[in-house]
């Protein structure tokens, strides 16, 4: 099976030697996987750090393999967090894996359409994630296998720099303030609702790809909130107003609480982005999604302490 050439760049540049080693080991791993799990009609589907296949299998039918760099400890965490939340119902669930090559297989989903292009209009769109975000959280203290939310917080060492810099600041005391009034210990998903970690399988949605992180669980409605002030922005409309304030009263949060969420994730989003290679276009947008989300908490911020 050919891989294309991106997608090996991808790997090289981002896992090293290892990600040598995984891409040189890939064909022989994939046959003896096809076999053990009685494989057919294989055909690469995506990449990112990992490789994905979609298959038929003569045991479970429809199926997507992901194929990943088992040095990599986000492997340990992701399946780690899938077995934790395999019997919820709005989980992909996993049928077989294996940590020492790196492989796991799942059941495919169809139609396969991630939240975000499934349904257009955002009321019904937040109603979907709710129903989810709402039956997800289970209590979980393993900090030996998953890092903490503060722990990704302490790590932030991004020079953000310029015109970014006050945000680094309003970052680390927004955090601080909310975990000493949310204080619960869940095994968070960490990337929930970012581009297609939602997506449509016959009338429902099920979660892929969880990062497996400890925290309150109020953390993982930030990313949802910057994605759909990401796509706001794109589409050149409004952001806040009714979306937010529904978030608030159907999870009972201060809406002050969900702008502060959304200045932390997309602080943390822009440090990611300022610590690799960045156009001038990613530039100006990360900063005007700081700005905004900085202003809509402003205009907000009676519940915590003003910054």
């Amino acid at each position: 099976m050919k891989i294309p050439d991106e997608a090996r760049e991808v790997i090289l540049r981002t896992q090293g030697e290892n990600g040598k080693t995984f891409l040189d080991k890939l064909p022989q791993r994939l046959e003896n996987y096809t076999e053990k799990w009685k494989l057919s009609d294989c055909h690469f589907l995506t990449h990112s750090t990992n490789i994905i296949f979609v298959c038929k299998s003569a045991i479970y039918g429809d199926v997507v393999i992901k194929a990943g760099v088992p040095e990599d400890k986000r492997l340990l965490t992701e399946i780690s967090a899938i077995k934790f939340y395999n019997k919820n119902p709005h989980t992909c669930k996993l049928h077989d894996y294996s940590l020492e090559d790196g492989f796991s297989l799942f059941e495919k989903l169809t139609p396969g359409q991630p939240l975000i292009k499934a349904i257009a209009d955002p009321f019904k769109r937040v109603d979907v994630f709710l129903n989810i975000y709402k039956d997800y959280h289970l209590p979980c203290k393993d900090t030996d296998t998953y890092p903490t939310y503060a722990s990704l917080v302490d790590a932030f060492k991004v020079n953000l720099g310029g015109r970014f810099e006050k945000y680094k600041d309003v970052y680390t005391v927004l955090f601080k303030e909310l975990s000493s009034e949310y204080k619960e210990k869940c095994l968070l998903h960490g990337d929930l609702q970012h581009y297609g970690n939602i997506i449509s399988h016959g009338k429902e949605f099920k979660v892929i790809d969880p990062h497996g992180i400890i925290g309150a669980s109020i953390f993982d409605l930030s990313r949802y909130l910057t994605n759909e002030l990401s796509h706001a922005m794109w589409e050149n409309r409004d952001f806040g107003g009714d979306v937010v304030m529904y978030m608030s009263e159907s999870l009972g949060l201060p809406i002050q609480v969900l702008y502060a969420l959304l200045v932390i994730d997309v602080t943390h989003h822009a440090g990611y982005h300022l610590g690799n290679p960045i156009s001038e276009d990613r530039y100006m947008f990360n900063l005007r999604r700081c700005e905004l989300a900085y202003e809509l908490y402003k205009s907000h911020k009676s519940f915590l302490n003003p910054i």
